[in-house]
Formats: structure tokens, sequence, C-alpha cells
């Protein structure tokens, strides 16, 4: 069995990207989601939510970078 997608290039070129990039986009959920367990399992020195989220928020964007995920597409 096999599934193909297709394109109309260059003007589906976005969907194309983000398409060829879901191994990506699944590996930084995962990444995401391995931090934020390990805040849960081992704690954290977060003295406010607001730095928290700060921390989650720099983390995010580290990651989408570090697996070249724009998501400004």
């Amino acid at each position: 069995m096999k599934a193909t997608l297709t394109f109309d290039l260059p003007d589906d070129m976005i969907e194309f990207e983000k398409a060829s990039k879901a191994g990506n986009y699944h590996l930084a959920l995962w990444d995401l989601n391995e931090q934020l367990r390990k805040y849960e399992k081992y704690g954290h020195n977060f003295k406010t939510a607001d730095d928290m989220l700060a921390a989650i928020r720099t983390h995010v964007f580290a990651t989408l970078e570090h697996y070249f995920i724009n998501i400004d597409l």
C-alpha cells in the first residue's frame, strides 16, 4: 500500500514545506513534552508562574530553531 501527497509548486510551497518537515514537528513536540515531564518529575526553580512561562517559551523557540521549524509561515 502506498500514499502519495501531491503539491502544485510553487503555489503550494508553504503546504509542501510543512508536510516535508512533519518528522521535525514530531521531534520538536517530543522534545517539548520531555522537558515538561522533567519539570514535573524532578522539580524546577521557578519562583513565579511568569518565570515558568518565560522559560517554557524560551525552550519552545530554541527547540523550533533546533529542528528548523518556522511557525511564521
